[in-house]
């Protein structure tokens, strides 16, 4: 069931319409943890003390700060610069919490998408050192503590634990069309078919496979707090398309087209779900009928919070959100290999130095990215994961003040951007940041960090940029700067073309001669051949 939101002309207003809104829903209308089966669980969801509700003195924007010497300003780091901080006031809200990430598949603008107790707010990060809040969705009823958004092509679906509010759809490319921003805008639909309550805990999607999976449901008709399957194929048309209730409440989950190495299930849509006491683990394959394929718990659970597998779907890293508090231990890592999906084994528990409690982690390309609350933003290497080890490479802490067992701090991590630009979701705003030191990627291995890398994708260790364009030579083949390489270009070559008058801006290869060599890279690249234009260059340069 849809119910659809005034047309497109009417969606966007103005940001006194924000603060009036705003004000309509008093901080105290908190939405409470989700229900389900949570009362037959052997563990229940913690409570998150209120006390520590106001943010830690984060109450201003701050600029790029380099980590040196182990700070970036006030924040503790290794490895891992600072580019901005957007306090939650700036973005329209009282109070931060989840998070994802968009690309604009048409410009390549990067996009946060921050969940706030009063609604989402849409943060272009293109330029991730000057970050600009463009656009402010308000909740669909009530303000509540739990929000949750991911996408789907350019929709995002946004779920929230406040009473009544349904699965928000947001079309994304309408974003571009903003030209006074920030702006208020509402969803272009609301599916409610999740629940008598209309409430959610976390909203899942599996964008081979088109489906979403609204977790944590409550009321009636709710799939007693587990999984409502929604086909979001047609995200202007979305429909309920199955149930997975068999186990109870599901927290959170990860859904894929299982491609791991278990060949019962190659080729099978599998979720692995974090619920409660247990990872559990369905073939989701036939919406109509949803398999139970294991169902595994572990010592000293305290709360099975969240977890993701390795993109290779052989291991699985979950984070208990309870057994610091509840046990006096550090900060743990769960290492379970899922070889056999039937039987899944745990190999192996990190136990940080730190005895923060883990919230949501992500592994992107052999690291693994924790929002750790009061310990903030933990990177960890993989490398190891087969004898059931993982290592501490890179940190950002976004509580100076200590370490400690607090349900406030980094709440979610959003490290997917082909930028390498990192998002963190904080209670007291959003963390833009960036691997750097040992970490910084450097994906031409010619020893300069892509960030810092006038050509990012061709090794040139001597960053030769003759025209001072900010475009490295090596990658640089528009001669005229008009941010296209064609005739023109082309003409200044052949000028240029040995025994010719020597032109340095046409020696792209940095042989001291403009010869065939040149000529080939000018081919590539013609008419936008192999890139967009010049580059891809890590500076900012006029042809981004």
């Amino acid at each position: 069931m849809t119910t659809n939101s005034p047309p497109r002309a009417t969606h966007i207003l103005t940001v006194a319409a924000l603060i009036v809104l705003t004000a309509a829903f008093p901080l105290d209308a908190v939405g409470v943890p989700g229900p389900g089966s949570t009362a037959t669980r052997a563990n229940a969801m913690p409570t998150r003390a209120r006390a520590e509700a106001a943010p830690r003195g984060q109450d201003r924007a701050r600029s790029a700060t380099t980590c040196t010497g182990g700070f970036a300003g006030p924040y503790p780091c290794s490895n891992v610069d600072l580019l901005a901080f957007l306090p939650v006031a700036s973005m329209g809200g009282v109070e931060g919490n989840d998070l994802w990430g968009w690309t604009d598949p048409v410009s390549g603008r990067e996009w946060a998408l921050m969940g706030l107790t009063n609604g989402t707010t849409f943060v272009d990060v293109t330029d991730p050192e000057a970050p600009v809040v463009v656009a402010f969705l308000p909740t669909q009823t009530s303000v509540s503590t739990w929000r949750d958004i991911k996408t789907f092509g350019n929709h995002a679906f946004i779920v929230s634990e406040a009473g009544g509010h349904g699965v928000q759809v947001y079309d994304l490319t309408q974003l571009a069309d903003i030209a006074n921003p920030p702006q208020l805008v509402f969803a272009d639909l609301v599916f409610s078919d999740i629940g008598d309550d209309g409430s959610a805990h976390n909203i899942v999607i599996n964008e081979e496979s088109g489906f979403a999976y609204a977790v944590g449901t409550g009321g009636a008709n709710g799939c007693s707090g587990g999984m409502v399957v929604i086909d979001v194929n047609d995200p202007t048309s979305p429909t309920r398309a199955g149930c997975v209730s068999s186990d109870g409440y599901t927290h959170d989950a990860q859904c894929v087209n299982y491609v791991g190495p278990d060949v019962d299930y190659q080729g099978s849509e599998i979720c692995v779900n974090a619920n409660e006491d247990t990872v559990t683990i369905f073939d989701v394959t036939n919406k109509a009928n949803p398999i139970m394929v294991a169902r595994e718990g572990y010592p000293n659970s305290g709360y099975t919070h969240q977890g993701w597998l390795t993109e290779d779907h052989r291991y699985y890293l979950l984070d208990d959100e309870g057994d610091e508090e509840r046990f006096g231990n550090n900060t743990r890592t769960f290492i379970w290999d899922m070889v056999d999906l039937d039987n899944p084994t745990l190999i192996g528990v990190y136990e940080a130095t730190t005895p923060a409690i883990d919230h949501n982690l992500y592994v992107h390309q052999g690291l693994v990215y924790q929002a750790n609350y009061h310990a903030g933003l933990r990177v960890l290497d993989a490398a190891g994961i087969a004898q059931g080890t993982l290592e501490e490479v890179g940190y950002f802490d976004v509580v100076p003040e200590d370490d400690g067992i607090s349900y406030f701090g980094a709440w979610s991590v959003y490290p997917f951007f082909a930028s390498g630009t990192i998002l963190v979701s904080d209670d007291g705003g959003l963390f833009v940041l960036r691997l750097s030191g040992d970490l910084a990627p450097d994906t031409d291995g010619d020893g300069v960090a892509d960030s810092a890398d006038n050509c990012t994708l061709q090794a040139n260790a001597t960053q030769l940029d003759s025209d001072g364009d900010s475009i490295g030579n090596a990658c640089d083949a528009d001669l005229d700067n008009d941010c296209s390489v064609n005739f023109g270009d082309l003409a200044q070559l052949k000028a240029a073309f040995t025994p010719g008058p020597y032109d340095p801006n046409a020696d792209f290869n940095g042989d001291g001669f403009v010869n065939f060599g040149d000529l080939a890279f000018m081919k590539s690249t013609f008419f936008n051949g192999d890139a967009p234009g010049p580059g891809p260059s890590g500076l900012p340069n006029a042809c981004d």
